[in-house]
């Protein structure tokens, strides 16, 4: 009987809990290999984990995808290496996504993007190695549609430190969502919606009209700022 052929995945992955039940996950699968768990998502280790990744795939999990992440992996897409690169984020900002699809365009070899909690089990973990490893481009629904949704963003000065990520949280804000509505709808965990809200509340400054919450000043700045002039 012949031996069936594994496939070598090699994690990258920030968090190291993340790291373990990925890994635990792996080598409960007779079709895939683990060949190692390595560490911070920092130039050199993403350099080093391709090397070990060669013809098989680099899984690589993070909290937010952010555009120089995806710039770091852009040369592994074209170049030697792995057969496949496969993401898993916790959340996103559309900057990094539009980047991550142009990568997709591009890639002469399998590549995904996923949202975390899109992988619901160990089987569903393997399906998507396995379909990046055979050379497809598999990218999480969810994605997909926060880019064909996409919100304007405000050309005043003081939404310019905003992230997109931050815009679509504003703009659902707007909606009359809660926080937990918002969660819900963009597919990430309450606390990450939480973190967004707080940082546009920083960013927007919070020397607005006593009389009136901070979400109500973030949204009728942001409702003002789309006004024609």
């Amino acid at each position: 009987m012949a031996t069936q052929t594994k496939l070598g995945i090699v994690i990258l992955e920030e968090q190291p809990f993340m790291r373990s039940a990925f890994a635990r996950e792996i080598e409960d699968h007779a079709s895939l290999e683990l060949r190692d768990a390595s560490g911070l998502l920092d130039s050199a280790n993403i350099a080093s984990a391709a090397q070990t990744a060669t013809g098989g795939v680099l899984l690589v999990g993070c909290r937010s995808l952010t555009a120089a992440l995806a710039a770091e992996l852009e040369p592994l897409s074209v170049a030697g290496g792995p057969s496949g690169i496969a993401l898993l984020c916790t959340d996103f900002e559309g900057e990094a996504v539009a980047h991550a699809q142009r990568l997709c365009s591009t890639s002469r070899k399998g590549f995904g993007l996923f949202l975390k909690d899109s992988i619901y089990s160990g089987q569903d973990l393997e399906q998507f190695v396995l379909s990046v490893g055979t050379g497809n481009v598999v990218i999480d629904p969810r994605v997909i549609g926060s880019l064909m949704e996409s919100p304007v963003r405000p050309s005043s000065a003081e939404f310019s430190s905003l992230t997109d990520r931050e815009i679509d949280v504003l703009e659902l804000m707007t909606r009359g969502l809660t926080n937990m509505g918002i969660a819900d709808e963009l597919g990430v965990q309450w606390a990450t919606a939480d973190r967004h809200i707080h940082n546009i509340y920083s960013k927007l400054g919070n020397d607005g009209p006593s009389n009136i919450s901070l979400r109500t000043h973030a949204v009728s700045m942001y409702n003002a700022a789309l006004q024609p002039a």
